[in-house]
């Protein structure tokens, strides 16, 4: 695949006649990437996700329309901790641009090392946990943990879910959050050109506020913070 830069992929391959079917894909994670506790992220990860997010139909999370044809989910086939292939039954042309999309990301979003805990196939006494944490069953309880079920729930989580992303928030936004802080992920795998890791900063603090009035008083008074500024609504969460 010429068309997309290497990220958190380093090979992908499309293994067919012609290339705008697209029915065969081989994958190949990049070797040494770690989640933010200092797990290794392989493709162990991406088969949780598969089994119990994109195939589950108990957990029901909706998206992820470019793993399917016809409705059916492509076959997935690890070979082993960084390569993996995708194996549609009908054409999927699309399939290569649309998982480089940066929402199309949720493979890299499933540690199975810290969600397994909330799931009833991995953890028997996961209905117990669940009604630990207040919730009803430990299908609310995997859906709120994972994150997938709204955008907005993957920074709220992001303080205690590992992740892979270089920032991952210690104090979560939220709509009574006055002050949001992400800290600089520890095991973040991208380098500089000569060899220091990223990010730079130790971490960023954001000044929520809720009224755009308030904000734009801000602002014409002078009143600048010492770090970004954001509402605090619901809809722009997810923006930061």
């Amino acid at each position: 695949m010429t068309d997309s830069k290497p990220n958190r992929v380093t090979y992908a391959e499309r293994q067919n006649k012609y290339c705008h079917q697209l029915l065969r894909n081989t994958i190949r994670l990049r070797k040494g990437m770690k989640w933010s506790d200092g797990q290794p992220y392989t493709t162990a990860d991406v088969k949780f996700w598969y089994d119990t997010i994109l195939t589950d139909k108990r957990v029901a999370v909706n998206g992820q329309g470019h793993w399917k044809t016809s409705g059916k989910p492509a076959e997935l086939k690890i070979v082993d901790e960084q390569t993996f292939k995708v194996i549609f039954p009908k054409p999927n042309g699309m399939f290569a641009l649309q998982v480089a999309w940066a929402n199309s990301d949720h493979t890299t979003r499933c540690p199975k090392h810290y969600l397994e805990q909330f799931h009833i196939d991995y953890n028997p006494k996961a209905d117990e946990l669940a009604k630990q944490r207040g919730f009803e069953s430990w299908i609310a309880a995997f859906q709120s943990a994972s994150g997938f079920q709204d955008d907005n729930a993957f920074f709220l989580n992001s303080s205690k879910k590992p992740c892979l992303h270089a920032w991952m928030f210690t104090v979560a936004p939220g709509e009574n959050t006055e002050r949001a802080i992400a800290e600089r992920n520890p095991f973040y795998w991208k380098v500089d050109t000569e060899g220091n890791q990223l990010p730079y900063m130790d971490r960023i603090v954001y000044q929520m506020v809720a009224d755009p009035q308030v904000l734009l008083l801000k602002a014409m008074q002078g009143d600048r913070p010492d770090g970004p500024v954001h509402r605090n609504t619901k809809q722009q969460v997810g923006a930061l």
